[in-house]
């Protein structure tokens, strides 16, 4: 005959189990700093991993790489994941991409798990790199002008800090045609309008700029047989 008393505690664990895995997580779980999320198991926002119990950043630089359940550890953007599967796994930016050494792996010989190919003749990452100011982790954009303040263009691209950001500007500012206006990173362009005064009579220019004193060399730009300009609309 089975025993009364030991059904009544295996139902009580039971119900204590349930109550346990239903219990609401702590506020701020899975997010940098506090506890890891009961559901899923050990569950952190996306670059964090689950440490000791707490949600601390991952893919950057000297940090553990970012694990994924069932997936491929990763990395932020410019950096490779070093270290095999039984391994410590660190975000590095000295091997394992177009252009560096292999990360070292005791099965192949050498890995590059951020891009690139594996050249075990003279342990180096080879491929296409990717072109620059495209992999940053954060989107930026320039505006650029028109030598009559006329139009312009937004250029989208990324970088991983402002100073990147601005590295990325002086680079379009480089490659910009003569008397053409490269704004400052995010800023959008102003525009003011003046009058033309020509021997075909007055005419109102619309002109944009994001620094009022390129407004001068578009209206030379604009008049290069002679005209001469003032402020505001034509009267």
């Amino acid at each position: 005959m089975s025993n009364p008393r030991s059904h009544l505690h295996r139902a009580l664990c039971v119900a204590a189990l349930l109550f346990a895995a239903c219990q609401a997580d702590p506020p701020g779980a899975g997010t940098e700093g506090h506890v890891c999320r009961s559901w899923p198991r050990n569950a952190c926002d996306e670059g964090l991993n689950c440490w000791d119990g707490t949600c601390k950043p991952c893919g950057g630089d000297g940090q553990d790489c970012c694990i994924v359940a069932g997936g491929t550890a990763y990395c932020d953007d410019g950096y490779a994941c070093e270290g095999g599967p039984y391994e410590d796994q660190i975000c590095q930016d000295d091997c394992g991409m177009v252009g560096l050494p292999c990360c070292p792996d005791g099965f192949t010989g050498g890995q590059c798990p951020g891009s690139g190919t594996c050249n075990l003749d003279n342990d180096m990452c080879e491929g296409v790199a990717p072109a620059p100011c495209t992999t940053g982790k954060y989107a930026y954009s320039v505006f650029v002008i028109d030598n009559l303040c006329s139009a312009w263009t937004e250029i989208p691209f990324k970088a991983e800090t402002p100073e990147e950001a601005e590295e990325c500007r002086q680079m379009l500012a480089a490659a910009a045609a003569p008397d053409e206006e490269v704004c400052p990173v995010g800023q959008k362009p102003s525009e003011s309008t003046v009058c033309k005064h020509s021997i075909n009579g007055d005419a109102p220019v619309n002109m944009a700029y994001c620094d009022a004193a390129r407004i001068a060399t578009c209206e030379q730009n604009w008049c290069l047989d002679g005209c001469t300009w003032s402020d505001g609309a034509c009267e």
